[in-house]
C-alpha cells in the first residue's frame, strides 16, 4: 500500500526566492570586488611605471655628470674619464644657449621589463660663466641645463626632468 504524500496548501516557494535573492546579492558583491581588483592592479601599475621612468631620467642625468666629471687629482681622479667623451666639453664648444649634444640611452640593457623599450633622451645647454654658487671665494663656474627625457615606448609613459649643474671653470 502506497500512502500519498500530501503536502500543505501554504507553501509558497518563500525559501527559492529567499535563496535566489541571497545568490544574486553575492553574485553584485563578487563581482564589484572584481572591478575593484582590476582597477588597483592597474593602478599599482602606472605607479610602478611612472618611477621607473623617474628613475631612468636621473638616472640619465647622473650619467651625463659623471662622464663630465675628470675628478681631481691622484686618486681621487676618475679613471674612466676621456676628455674627447665628455659631454659638457661638447656643450661649451657649440656655445651658449645652443641645444647640443643629445645623448641617446638604452636603459633597460638586461630586459628587466621584458621586452618593453626603456629609453632616453637628454638634451645638454651650455648656459654660460657665472660665480659658482655656496662658494666664498670667487671662483668661476660654467652652467648647464640638462633635460632628461625617458618614455617607455610600449606604453603611455614618458617623463622629463630638468637638471642644472655648475661645474668650475679653469683657471685663467
Amino acid at each position: 500500500m502506497k500512502k500519498d504524500i500530501i503536502l500543505p496548501k501554504q507553501q509558497t516557494g518563500a525559501a527559492l526566492i529567499v535563496s535566489l535573492m541571497l545568490l544574486l546579492i553575492m553574485t553584485l558583491i563578487g563581482v564589484s570586488s572584481i572591478k575593484t581588483t582590476n582597477l588597483e592592479e592597474r593602478m599599482a601599475h602606472n605607479y610602478q611605471n611612472s618611477t621607473v621612468v623617474f628613475q631612468a631620467s636621473e638616472s640619465a642625468i647622473n650619467r651625463i655628470i659623471q662622464a663630465g666629471n675628470p675628478g681631481g687629482s691622484g686618486a681621487a681622479s676618475n679613471p674612466f674619464y676621456v676628455e674627447a667623451n665628455d659631454p659638457l666639453i661638447a656643450a661649451i664648444n657649440t656655445g651658449i644657449g645652443n641645444n647640443t649634444t643629445t645623448v641617446t640611452y638604452d636603459m633597460d640593457p638586461d630586459n628587466h621589463l621584458n621586452n618593453a623599450t626603456l629609453s632616453n633622451t637628454s638634451a645638454l645647454t651650455y648656459n654660460g660663466n657665472n660665480l659658482c654658487p655656496g662658494m666664498s671665494m670667487s671662483i668661476t663656474c660654467h652652467y648647464f641645463e640638462i633635460v632628461a627625457t625617458t618614455t617607455i615606448a610600449e606604453t603611455s609613459h614618458s617623463k622629463s626632468h630638468t637638471q642644472g649643474v655648475y661645474r668650475a671653470a679653469p683657471a685663467p
